[in-house]
């Protein structure tokens, strides 16, 4: 099968009933494999062909518990993701105002938050609005890794590196 967005699902439920599946590469494969006609039926054919030859560049699927820990520090990424987006479009509203943050304290610290809110800027209440469910969500996502990392050896072999905490590694190992 060669990789998309939507391979998983077949591929967890084919793998289950004990077939042997191999997910090609669809960049790397379309290197070695053009064609001038493109169909399901003659890719189909190629990839067998470069399968046969054992010259199909294949896509790496992890074992089910990576592909779940992989999605679990995604979920968290993004979540850190669009709370950065917030900020910065903070930022952004406080230049376009000519507004200089406060010194002696982050923007972002309680004291910072508590300052934007007094403000009175109805696009700056809306964003810091819309980053509590955000870091209620980080919270939770943050305590449901630190767990898995909590009884992991090789996230304590990991943490020993200077710079490296729960979260990087678990990252790492993903």
């Amino acid at each position: 099968m060669e990789a998309s967005t939507y391979i998983m699902p077949l591929y967890r439920q084919l793998t289950g009933k004990g077939y042997d599946i191999t997910v090609s590469h669809p960049k790397r494969t379309k290197l070695i494999a053009e064609s001038r006609i493109k169909n399901d039926k003659v890719d189909s054919k190629v990839l067998a062909e470069l399968l046969r030859l054992n010259a199909l560049p294949e896509s790496y699927i992890p074992p089910p518990d990576i592909a779940l820990l992989r999605e679990k520090v995604r979920h968290r990424a993004f979540l850190v993701r669009e709370v950065s987006k917030l900020k910065v479009k903070i930022r952004d509203v406080l230049a376009y105002e000519g507004i200089k943050s406060p010194t002696g304290y982050g923007l972002f610290t309680k004291k910072g938050v508590e300052w934007l809110n007094n403000l009175g800027l109805q696009p700056v209440d809306c964003y810091l609005r819309l980053m509590k469910p955000f870091h209620v969500e980080v919270l939770g996502m943050n305590r449901e890794l630190r767990a898995l990392a909590r009884d992991d050896p090789d996230v304590k072999r990991l943490e020993t590196i200077p710079g490296i905490g729960y979260y990087i590694a678990l990252l790492i190992m993903a």
